[in-house]
């Protein structure tokens, strides 16, 4: 399995970029439901142990990876519009807003020995449900964020996005180990090379 990018510093981009290439090719990573469930996993989005045994029903699974792919789509859509200062398409929000949707929080009464407690939970209903903290990091940064931060990897056969979070707004990499390195290599052997001609 070709392994998940968490370069990006913010949960939607992360998930954008699982369908971007670093190597210069389209590269989807969300090839399948069990993929989905890996990448909710490593993003911490899963408790340990995955979503449990109701979620293991292939018809579950197969509803899973096509809203994952529907979000994602209108992420991007909404991302690219937002970042293009053009008006972000009705039918990303209605994605974004359906997958928010699923997500409810409340309070529960504990009862411990003789005392009682309230503890603050969230209900994530269905499918769309593992995917409304994605659906929610994708608001927050549209309504939020700084549409000049978000960037596009300078290395020239990557495509991954990132938000620029430094302070000095000058971030030019997705990775510094990995496409930063490899432009400081090129540059090194380019002057190497005319020194030597």
């Amino acid at each position: 399995m070709t392994p998940f990018l968490f370069d990006a510093d913010h949960l939607a981009l992360d998930f954008l970029n699982t369908n971007r290439g670093s190597e210069g090719r389209p590269m989807d990573r969300l090839g399948t439901p069990h993929a989905v469930g890996a990448w909710l996993g490593e993003a911490g989005m899963l408790e340990p142990g995955g979503p449990g045994a109701a979620w293991k029903s292939p018809p579950r699974l197969r509803v899973l990876l096509t809203e994952a792919h529907r979000l994602r789509d209108a992420v991007s859509d909404a991302v690219e519009a937002w970042t293009g200062g053009t008006l972000v398409p009705a039918q990303a929000i209605h994605v974004l807003n359906r997958a928010l949707e699923t997500r409810r929080e409340g309070r529960l009464l504990e009862v411990s020995g003789a005392s009682c407690r309230l503890r603050e939970t969230i209900w994530l209903d269905g499918p769309l449900g593992l995917l409304a903290p994605i659906a929610g990091a994708a608001a927050t940064l549209l309504a939020e964020g700084d549409p000049t931060r978000v960037r596009r990897c300078d290395g020239p056969t990557c495509s991954l996005l990132f938000l620029d979070t430094s302070r000095n707004g000058r971030r030019r990499w997705c990775s510094m180990a990995r496409c930063g390195n490899r432009a400081k290599v090129a540059a090194h052997y380019r002057r190497t090379l005319r020194r030597g001609h």
